[in-house]
Order: C-alpha cells, then sequence, then structure tokens
C-alpha cells in the first residue's frame, strides 16, 4: 500500500485531516476507487464484511441501476453521460450523508468528477485507490462490453485508463496493487483502516 501524492491538498478543507492520515470516523466511511475492472466491487464488499458486523456496503453502480431499473449503459444511452455523472455525484453525495458506517464501491468515472474531488473534503471519508495494470483490467472486462458504459475498443479503454490514473493516484489517501487475491487486498486495507500498518 502506498500513500498517495494530492488528496491531502484537497483535504485540508477538513480541519481533521492532518496530511493524508484520515481522522478515527472517516475510517469508518470508505469510498473505493479505481478503473474498470480494478474489483472495486468484490474488494468493497470483502472490506465491509471484515470491518464491521453492521457496517453498510453499497455498490454506486447498482445503487443507480436499481433507482433507474436500467443498466449504466441502458442509462448512459437514453439519459447521456452528463446527466449520468450529474446523478453519480447527488447520490454518492447522499449515501455519505446517511451512512456513518459505510464502504462504497465508486464507479470507474466517479473520483476523476471535480465535484467530488472537491466535496469529499467534507465528508469525512478515507479514500482507497485499487491500482491494476491495463492488460489485467481489461482481461476481466474484456466480456462485459455490454455491461459497461464506456467499454468501446480496447485502444479508446487503454486512453481512458492512462487519462484517469494519475487523478486516481493524486486524490486517494493510499493506493494498493490490485492485481492479486481480492482476499489479500481487502485485509491489507483494513489493515490500513486499523491503524495496524503504523
Amino acid at each position: 500500500m502506498v500513500e498517495c501524492g494530492g488528496l491531502e491538498n484537497r483535504l485540508t478543507l477538513n480541519e481533521s485531516y492532518e496530511g493524508s492520515n484520515p481522522s478515527s470516523s472517516a475510517r469508518q466511511r470508505v469510498v473505493i476507487s479505481g478503473f474498470m475492472g480494478a474489483g472495486k466491487t468484490t474488494v468493497g464488499h470483502m472490506l465491509a464484511d471484515r470491518m464491521y458486523p453492521t457496517i453498510a456496503w453499497v455498490d454506486l453502480d447498482e445503487y443507480i441501476e436499481e433507482a433507474y431499473s436500467k443498466s449504466i449503459s441502458e442509462i448512459f444511452a437514453s439519459e447521456g453521460e452528463e446527466n449520468f455523472r450529474d446523478t453519480e455525484y447527488h447520490v454518492l453525495m447522499f449515501l455519505l450523508d446517511v451512512h456513518p458506517k459505510v464502504v462504497i464501491s465508486a464507479g470507474g468515472g466517479s473520483l476523476v468528477q471535480e465535484r467530488i474531488i472537491e466535496d469529499l473534503p467534507n465528508k469525512d471519508v478515507t479514500v482507497i485507490y485499487l491500482d491494476v495494470p491495463f492488460e489485467v483490467a481489461y482481461d476481466r472486462i474484456k466480456d462485459e462490453s455490454d455491461n459497461r458504459a464506456l467499454a468501446t475498443s480496447k485502444e479508446d479503454l487503454e486512453k481512458l485508463y492512462n487519462q484517469r490514473q494519475d487523478i486516481y493516484k493524486k486524490y486517494c489517501h493510499y493506493y494498493i496493487n490490485a492485481d492479486q487475491a481480492p482476499e489479500a487486498i481487502a485485509d491489507e486495507i483494513l489493515k490500513y483502516i486499523e491503524g495496524a500498518d503504523k
């Protein structure tokens, strides 16, 4: 697990953050970020199971799909990406408002939204970035193109991946190599959340 380089600069808006170290309450409100195929859903669910018996776990994309009774791809097609991103922003802020203890598996495009980056400091959260090589991510999602709104050609996906990597790494507290078993990733994140790595 590696300390990220930039979120602390945004988090100075919230005086409970010092450097890149989240407050004790923020360690109970975790947002998992990363590219498509990084394992955010699987790891987020496992992490929530490990943290507290009653902690909530929410997959942001699944939550939106249930609200719309449509897949993310269908929402993109019918509403457009701009409207989807607006919904994504408001739903994420709502979930952080109503859940004092929660692990949220964010969408691949969530933590590159300027509004989300700007407003997370006021929500007292810990952001963990799952860093996975492009070829690994692509291998995981290549057969799911119908369910991935931005999954077009491999070349376009790699371009999107490269555009997002620096943003993911800059606006997180920690990032972890996600090219390993999800159980190991969840355990390593838990060590950080519980302060066992200090």
